[in-house]
């Protein structure tokens, strides 16, 4: 699945791609040699931690500025495909994050943010602010309403994760087209 984001992201156009990991010592697959990891300077704190880590890997090692964006996805949503990227940072326009919104509930694992979201974002971390969902509501964020993601993809596969290996048997056979 690790593989599977990764590409999906290249494929996309991103660059670079990064992985945020828990720790530098974290066991994954192997990566590609274009593929960067940046391990969490503080584990455990959520995925709000996670995203400050790749924002700020971006920043200092590749030299990305405010203006700049980064796609972020979850490792178990197989069917997030190159199109599904493009579509989204397509529809990017001025806004500092990007997210949709299904079920009236964000859904920042299938996202754009602007690096100039960064102090907004750690200033949630610094109230104690854990959940990664709350950076919708920073100024400049703008929802794809559910209606717009549906024109893209009506039964919202790009959506469904996998958390099992169960999950994943079921659902590998439709992943790839």
């Amino acid at each position: 699945l690790l593989q599977r984001a990764c590409a999906a992201a290249a494929d996309a156009g991103c660059d670079p791609v990064v992985v945020v990991g828990r720790s530098a010592d974290q066991k994954l697959p192997p990566l590609p040699a274009e593929v960067a990891f940046a391990a969490d300077e503080r584990p455990d704190q959520g995925p709000l931690q996670g995203l400050v880590t790749g924002l700020v890997h971006l920043r200092d090692q590749h030299g990305f500025t405010a203006d700049d964006a980064a796609f972020t996805t979850a490792v178990d949503m197989p069917f997030v495909g190159p199109d599904d990227v493009r579509w989204l940072l397509e529809r990017l326009g001025s806004a500092t994050v990007l997210m949709p919104e299904v079920a009236a509930r964000p859904q920042p694992l299938f996202a754009v943010y602007r690096l100039a979201v960064l102090d907004a974002v750690l200033s949630l971390l610094a109230r104690g602010e854990r959940a990664l969902h709350t950076v919708s509501r920073v100024p400049g964020a703008r929802l794809v309403g559910e209606a717009e993601l549906r024109r893209h993809d009506h039964a919202l596969r790009l959506l469904q994760d996998v958390d099992t290996p169960a999950d994943y048997a079921r659902l590998e056979p439709k992943a790839e087209p």
